[in-house]
Parts: structure tokens; sequence; C-alpha cells
């Protein structure tokens, strides 16, 4: 069930993009927090590097849980029950996803080692206590169980095939979106705003090769409010054309003219029809006892109605570029586990798009340009084991 806007919008914590405010009240409501009341205590998983998970106690006690060989890590991992104390008094900013975050931040540059904080909640359950992570709830289908090996093989060779048809620089785009795409999936579990901003990047990579340029005045949607301006200062035909000009090449004026042919390129390629696609998950089923997962179900397709016009659609992807840029230029993370996970259906006066919505957009955008390749395998279905 979607949860009321409002309450959607106390989680994204939009007064708190860097988590600054959230450090404060919780240092501020340890130090003023009477010693007498029993301190409460904030449990969370760590993984970090070494043979042996961490154990002590202090400002924030551990307690060794396990060993984990990862394939592909450089080092053998510990996983840690690290618990931190939470004042005593209510604090309206704590907000539990936001806070592990901002705590593996801390701890990843306090110890200079790559410490991740796993975002996950604890239920109790027959044996105890079992961790369900935040992350599924994001976009469930990326940890459904591999389609049959057949068709991953053909999906392989044949996107192959059209990406090494094209022209080089086409080639180049196409794989760079590919790849950011790749990054954003494995950096989901760990970070939701870097995974974001490298779903934009994206779908940048194929709009700065495959859509229109804004290359004149009239391109840019905000050229008649200017007009307009102008003519309020009366300002002659040569004074109008010298500011046009001036904002044209303006560095500040770039940024809008790349957010503005980002949203045209995928308004313009993604029809309204997609965003009505009825659209399956997957869930993974768990043993209360085990605490395993045991086998997992598809849901039933689920019509998806956000988007009426285009317009809201273009508006929509602006306000993601938007995001993305606060968060690479000034580390703003207006995207949150649970704000994600539990987004009501958009508002019409700032819609805006989850990161589910926002990959399958890019994969869209991928495929479409892909299409133009040629899918002729020329033999390689003859070549590898049988």
């Amino acid at each position: 069930m979607r949860q009321p806007l409002w309450q959607a919008e106390q989680l994204i914590k939009a007064d708190d993009p860097t988590g600054a405010r959230l450090l404060k009240a919780w240092i501020e409501g340890l130090r003023t927090q009477s010693r007498k009341k029993k301190p409460r205590f904030e449990a969370q998983r760590l993984i970090h590097p070494g043979l042996t998970p961490a154990e002590g106690k202090g400002f924030l006690a551990a307690e060794a849980q396990s060993r984990h060989d990862h394939p592909g890590s450089p080092s053998p991992l510990g996983v840690t029950l690290v618990r931190a104390i939470r004042p005593t008094a209510k604090v309206a900013d704590f907000d539990q996803p936001e806070f592990n975050a901002l705590l593996g931040a801390l701890l990843t540059f306090a110890t200079d080692r790559r410490c991740q904080v796993v975002p996950e909640v604890f239920l109790g359950v027959e044996s105890g206590i079992m961790a369900v992570p935040l992350a599924g709830r994001i976009d469930p289908i990326l940890d459904a169980p591999l389609p049959p090996w057949r068709q991953v093989n053909r999906r392989f060779l044949e996107a192959a095939a059209r990406i090494t048809s094209l022209g080089q620089k086409d080639m180049e785009a196409i794989c760079s979106a590919i790849h950011m795409h790749y990054c954003a999936v494995l950096l989901l579990p760990s970070d939701v705003s870097g995974a974001f901003s490298l779903l934009v990047g994206g779908i940048e990579a194929l709009a700065q090769r495959f859509g229109e340029k804004l290359s004149s005045w009239p391109d840019w949607s905000g050229a008649e409010s200017w007009d307009e301006f102008m003519a309020q200062l009366n300002l002659d035909h040569f004074q109008a054309a010298a500011i046009r000009e001036r904002l044209l090449d303006d560095r500040h004026l770039k940024h809008l003219k790349l957010a503005e042919s980002f949203a045209n390129y995928a308004a313009a390629n993604i029809p309204l029809d997609f965003w009505r696609e009825p659209v399956r998950t997957y869930e993974w089923q768990y043993d209360s006892v085990s605490r395993s997962a045991v086998s997992g179900v598809w849901s039933e397709e689920v019509p998806q109605h956000f988007f009426g016009s285009a317009a809201a659609v273009r508006l929509a992807f602006k306000n993601a570029y938007n995001v993305r840029s606060s968060f690479i230029h000034a580390g703003e993370r207006r995207v949150s586990y649970l704000s994600d996970a539990f987004l009501p259906s958009v508002s019409p006066s700032k819609p805006t798009l989850t990161i589910a919505q926002l990959r399958r957009s890019l994969c869209h955008l991928i495929h479409t340009e892909l299409s133009r390749g040629n899918p002729s395998l020329n033999g390689l279905e003859e070549t590898g084991f049988v």
C-alpha cells in the first residue's frame, strides 16, 4: 500500500539533503540526555575488510558475526553488528535508513577503509531476529533468478551484434550508457543517490549523442520570459541580441540547456504507453526459522499510471536531472530508500521518477538506439560450447 504524499515527503528529508542536521540532532541528543535513563540502541550490520569481524566496546559497540568471502573482493570480509546509542528523547529527524548511510560514510572516512553499513531492518521471528534488506523494495526485478541460460545467451549475442554494427561514436555512447547502468545496479544496495545519478548519466550519454542540441535562442524554454523581460526594459534590437548571445554562451545557462536537452530526448523517445505498461516484480520468501530464502514468487502484473502527458514526462526527467546535479555538485542526497520504495503517485505540480522507473527508462532508450543496428550474428551462433 502506498503512503500518503505528506509521509513520503517527510521521509525524503528535503530540508536535510546532506545529513548534517541529522548528525547534529543525534550528537546533541546524546549530549543532553539524562544518564539515569537506560540507553536505547540502533543495531545495524557492517561489512568491512579483514580476516575476522570487529569486536569491541565504546561509543559504537561492535559484535562479531561472521566472515564472508565474496568472489571478486580483494580481501576477506568481516560482518559485524554495530550498535549505536539512540537519544532517549524523541528526535523528529531520526530516519533509520538515512542514519545508516551517514554511519557508513563516517566509518569509511574515520577508518580509511571500505565500510558498508547494510541498508536493512530487523524483524522479530520465531528463531529471533531476521534482517530484511531495504534495497529489494526499490527495484525487485533486479534480484529475480536469471532467465534460462538459452535466453541469456541469445540476448547477449543479439545486443553485442547490434552494438558492433553501429558507427564508432554511436557504439561508444551506447557502451557508456550500458556501463553506467551496470555501475548503478551494483551501487544500488549501498547508495541510492549514487545509483540514481549514474542512471541519469546513462541517459545523458545517449541524449548527448542521439538527442537534439539546443543551439538557437528559440530552442530554450526560458527564451520567451527573457524576451518579455528585455521588452519591459525597452532594449533596442541590438542590445537584446547581444544579451541573447551572451546568455547562450553563459556556463550557468549551459547547465539549463543540458537539462532541457536531456528531458526532451527522454520524452521524445519514450512513448506515453510505456508509463501505463503492466509490470511484475519478484518477491523472495524467507523461512522464519532458518532465516534464509527458500523460494520466490512473481507478482501479478500491475498497471502503472504515472504520466498522462509528454509535458509531465519532460518535467519529471528535468527534475531527475536536477536531483543528480545537486548530488554531484553539492553532495545533496535527495533520494532515500524509504522515499523511493514507498513513493506515492506523483504530484501533478512536481512529477518525479523512482529509481525503478529511471532504470527502465534507460534500458528502453538503449534498446531504442540499438534497434538501428544489425542483429545478424554472422556465424556467432555456431561458436562456443555445446
